[in-house]
Formats: structure tokens, C-alpha cells, sequence
């Protein structure tokens, strides 16, 4: 089953009356909790008309005028922005000794691990 069929399966299961914006399945991050409408990253979906050729004022003015102003009643879908999260050189350090351990299952050198800790000084 691709993606697209997944994400409107799982959707389909809480609420079969909920509406998709054509083209975007790739975009969809869930549904809201309240009224169970799907919800849309707009950055996806800005990267996916880029994809298709578009260049990015195009692809935001086409999604501002033909996907955001469509109203298509209570099912209309959300369409969320992310503002980006500052994270600390700490927290970014985790996260790269996360995704190292968790693709090394958890083999990692110790000489790695001390490089990755002097890390953590650097100002």
C-alpha cells in the first residue's frame, strides 16, 4: 500500500466524510482532534509544486489563491504553518548521537562518543 493510500485510509477510518486538497497526500501530518479534518504542512506542499516545476513565490501565490481560499464547507481541511524551533547546541548534539546510535544499533566507538562529547564545549 503507497503512502497516499495509507494516509486516506487512516483518515477514512475517523472520519469517511473528510476532505483532501488534490495533489498533496504527501503533505497531510494528521487529522485535528476536534472535528477530525485533515491537516496539511504548508511547507510540504509549497516543496511539492516546487517539485512539479514551480518556483516558490508561483507555488505559494497558486496555493494561496487555489487551495487556501477554497472553502468547501465543515471538511474544509487545515493548513498549518510551522514557526522553526531554535535549538541548543546541547539539543543538537543529541539529536545527531540519537540518529547515530539508532542507525549503528547502538555500536558506538568510544572514540566517537568523546569526540562527539568536546562537542558540548565549544562556545
Amino acid at each position: 500500500m503507497s503512502r497516499n493510500e495509507t494516509v486516506r485510509s487512516r483518515v477514512a477510518d475517523v472520519n469517511p466524510d473528510a476532505l483532501f486538497a488534490d495533489g498533496f497526500d504527501d503533505a497531510v501530518i494528521g487529522i485535528d482532534s476536534k472535528e477530525m479534518r485533515v491537516v496539511y504542512d504548508y511547507d510540504r506542499m509549497v516543496r511539492i509544486l516546487m517539485e512539479q516545476g514551480m518556483d516558490e513565490l508561483t507555488a505559494n501565490e497558486h496555493l494561496e489563491y487555489n487551495v487556501l481560499g477554497s472553502y468547501m464547507g465543515d471538511m474544509t481541511p487545515i493548513y498549518i504553518d510551522y514557526f522553526p524551533v531554535q535549538l541548543t547546541p546541547n539539543q543538537v548534539i543529541d539529536r545527531i548521537v540519537g540518529i547515530i546510535d539508532k542507525r549503528t544499533q547502538g555500536f558506538l566507538d568510544a572514540d566517537i562518543i568523546a569526540e562527539i562529547e568536546k562537542l558540548r564545549f565549544i562556545k
